[in-house]
């Protein structure tokens, strides 16, 4: 496998990884809500790019009752061995998005649309490039009484890599 389809498939995980956020326990406020009862700050992990070798994370901050905005990372790491050859991939990215509730509180029951943008760093071996990503999501998120929480959802990225060993730029999920 050549490293430029290795670099490809990894960067379309990262991808998939990050638009595919699965949302986790939220915290207990740490100031005054602005509508009683609704919470500050919700952290996000996606477990299923815990599968393929991605962590993924998010932090949404309460900016009004509709909509927060927030930090976002994301980490990969795969070695891959075909025959003699072992290839090292690593991808970090970093970013903000924002989380509209589309005619909900936040931290409700809701669809929810997310645009974000990235910059990602990649490298495979000794080589490396960076990437910027533009993107949106839209899905739906259950809040449970405990804090848990799930979100289901579909986006697309545009990415515009800045080397020829990962020369991938365009639309991807």
């Amino acid at each position: 496998m050549s490293k430029k389809l290795i670099s490809t498939l990894a960067i379309a995980i990262l991808g998939f990884a990050t638009v595919a956020s699965a949302a986790q326990p939220a915290a207990a406020p740490v100031a005054a809500p602005m509508t009683t009862g609704m919470k500050d700050y919700n952290v996000r992990v996606n477990p299923l790019g815990l599968l393929f070798g991605s962590a993924n994370a998010a932090l949404d901050i309460g900016v009004s009752d509709s909509i927060t905005v927030g930090p976002m990372a994301s980490l990969m790491s795969a070695t891959t061995t075909v025959g003699t050859t072992t290839t090292k991939t690593t991808i970090f990215g970093v970013g903000a998005g924002v989380n509209f509730f589309l005619g909900q509180n936040r931290f409700t029951d809701a669809w929810v649309f997310s645009p974000f943008a990235q910059y990602i760093s990649a490298s495979v071996d000794s080589e490396s490039a960076g990437a910027l990503a533009v993107g949106a999501d839209m899905g739906y998120q259950w809040f449970w009484e405990n804090g848990v929480n799930l979100g289901l959802g579909l986006g697309v990225g545009y990415y515009s890599l800045d080397a020829e060993l990962f020369a991938i730029s365009g639309l991807l999920p």
